[in-house]
């Protein structure tokens, strides 16, 4: 993670605290709402030639929503990428990619 090295460290403090450097701090994110069933619903209407050559295929598609579901999916508690925008304040909203009409909503 980038620090902001010209913060002083708390006293007698034995866990390291790390201070987010405002200069590298996003001030927005942008959390996309979707289903692994809805995404291979998605290739599996692509026509062949349309898909063709592209990661846009079954296999790769698991490939990749296992990857995000291990940094934004918890079953133990833990912290997952979503909680690094709330704990740091940064203004963060989700988009329902389940509907014709998107809808931003602060999350």
């Amino acid at each position: 993670m980038y620090v902001n090295e010209d913060a002083e460290p708390p006293e007698n403090e034995e866990e390291e605290v790390r201070v987010l450097d405002d200069k590298i701090k996003p001030d927005h994110a942008l959390f996309f709402q979707n289903t692994i069933e809805r995404s291979l619903s998605s290739i599996h209407r692509l026509s062949q030639d349309g898909a063709q050559n592209t990661h846009y295929n079954e296999k790769d598609t698991m490939k990749r929503y296992r990857i995000w579901e291990r940094n934004n999916v918890s079953s133990d508690g833990s912290p997952v990428l979503q909680d690094f925008y709330i704990e740091n304040n940064i203004s963060h909203f989700s988009i329902d990619t389940m509907h014709g009409k998107n809808e931003l909503c602060e999350s």
